[in-house]
């Protein structure tokens, strides 16, 4: 939400409003109908909504320091609705003349192709940008990233470089499958639906498929008819468990129908590759070379290249500076090296070193200062760890979060004092952010899925970052944050 308000009146309740009429010519290029493949697969961040939207307004947040203005500062009047008050609060920018905008958006995860939520994210910023910038006559420094060095970025770019070894290894010239191929797309078959759908009996074979689903998911299985959904209850509304299973289910029957009629290699391929994928990187992920980070560039290299046409075709501004964590892993280090040097950071025999939230919060900060009753949220801190973080850890505290991982085999690293490894998520924009604007941010946005943890998760690194004993730096002093897509 954004208020503006004085000489030029206008008030606009909430990112939905008659902003429209100032931005009417928004071509719409129908390329975007690609995002749409890509939308069932983010389950997990509609679950992370969820929770979120069971935090109300009325619960307490550390306090919030206003900035202030220079007597001889000319300032319009302008109030932003602010996440780290959840009030609307007077922009004052930290330029002593006032007439400069720092701003730091929080970019995609270039794995897969942008959705209708990345169109509605980025249109809303770029809005509220074009009025500071044009309407008020503020000059905005907006920078943003993209993240290029992530698990789901390393888990896509290590399966789809074995599948295309796979395939190379297994041509015909006919384009014929071969017994051996059948036999690998059956095992992974067999390990797709004991992951996914494990309450299929272990005996389940592509001929007893679709019995054995009706027997063990029943209505589960299937959509119901429309007239049925349209009336159905509140409390039968479809789960976003309900969906992944339907996908799972629809993935697995895919690959049925080849394995019954395998035809011709690229069909054959066309219906197996999503469970040949995770099956061939439990075999052979551990094999990938550390040191081959072309795999993975490759791959967030033609995503961001992807979205930046969308986000062309829908006229949004492009950022005056894009930063990409695999052009600042050396700051990075050095970020992690203060943080544990300022005492709130520790190393693990591992090699991996984690944010210390006990003593930080000992030295008089505040952890959480967005969303302060998620900190407890396990659920939350996990998804925020990434999946490949999952299994054994010593961190001290299960609370306490990654800044830099070790690489375990298969996964790239990049050298560092503890070992070979890589950023944590949430250090990255952190470290970005501070080298490329400094220890004071005007204003920093994202998607509402953010808040907790990585944002309240960043502001706790850079205070520890900036932060001297007896004087405290409030990073950002504004924080926006976009609503989810209904």
């Amino acid at each position: 939400m954004l208020v503006i308000c004085g000489s030029k009146a206008c008030h606009i309740a909430g990112e939905e409003a008659s902003l429209r009429e100032a931005f009417k010519q928004l071509p719409i290029d129908h390329s975007l109908n690609r995002s749409f493949a890509g939308t069932f697969k983010r389950g997990n961040e509609i679950a992370r909504l969820s929770a979120r939207s069971m935090a109300s307004d009325g619960r307490n947040q550390p306090a919030w320091n206003p900035p202030q203005a220079r007597p001889d500062a000319q300032l319009p009047r302008l109030k932003i609705y602010n996440s780290l008050t959840r009030n609307k609060d007077d922009f004052v920018p930290a330029d002593p003349t006032g007439k400069m905008v720092t701003w730091y958006a929080c970019g995609p995860t270039v794995y897969e192709d942008a959705h209708l939520g990345h169109a509605k994210n980025y249109v809303s910023t770029d809005i509220i940008r074009r009025i500071i910038k044009d309407y008020f006559g503020f000059h905005v420094k907006f920078v943003m990233n993209t993240t290029d060095i992530d698990d789901k970025i390393i888990l896509q770019g290590r399966q789809q470089c074995l599948l295309a070894h796979f395939k190379q290894e297994h041509a015909a010239e006919d384009n014929s499958v071969s017994d051996s191929v059948l036999a690998e797309a059956k095992a992974a078959f067999r390990h797709y639906i004991g992951k996914n759908l494990p309450s299929l009996p272990s005996d389940t074979s592509p001929e007893t498929f679709s019995e054995a689903v009706v027997k063990a998911y029943k209505e589960k299985a299937e959509p119901p008819p429309l007239a049925d959904a349209a009336t159905a209850k509140q409390g039968q509304a479809v789960t976003v468990t309900d969906l992944l299973l339907r996908a799972h289910i629809g993935t697995a029957r895919s690959a049925v129908e080849a394995l019954q009629a395998p035809g011709k290699l690229p069909n054959f391929f066309a219906k197996t590759d999503d469970i040949l994928l995770p099956y061939l990187d439990v075999l052979h992920g551990a094999e990938m070379d550390f040191n081959n980070h072309k795999i993975y560039l490759g791959l967030t290299q033609k995503f961001e290249r992807r979205f930046f046409e969308d986000m062309n075709a829908l006229n949004v501004l492009a950022p005056d500076q894009l930063t990409r964590v695999s052009e600042y892993v050396p700051q990075i280090v050095r970020f992690v090296e203060k943080i544990v040097a300022n005492g709130f950071g520790y190393a693990t025999p591992d090699g991996s070193v984690y944010f210390d939230i006990d003593s930080f919060e000992k030295a008089g900060h505040s952890y959480s200062r967005l969303e302060p009753w998620n900190k407890n949220d396990r659920a939350l801190q996990a998804d925020g760890e990434g999946s490949l973080s999952k299994g054994r850890v010593m961190k001290r505290s299960e609370n306490h979060f990654a800044l830099w991982k070790a690489s375990k085999p298969g996964e790239p690293a990049w050298p560092s004092p503890w070992g070979h490894g890589r950023p944590g998520w949430h250090i990255e924009c952190s470290a970005m952010a501070s080298e490329v604007i400094g220890k004071t941010i005007d204003i920093h946005s994202g998607g509402v899925d953010l808040r907790f943890p990585h944002h309240d998760n960043e502001l706790a690194q850079s205070e520890a970052y900036w932060s001297t004993p007896g004087c405290q730096v409030q990073w950002t002093n504004y924080f926006i944050h976009m609503g989810q897509l209904r």
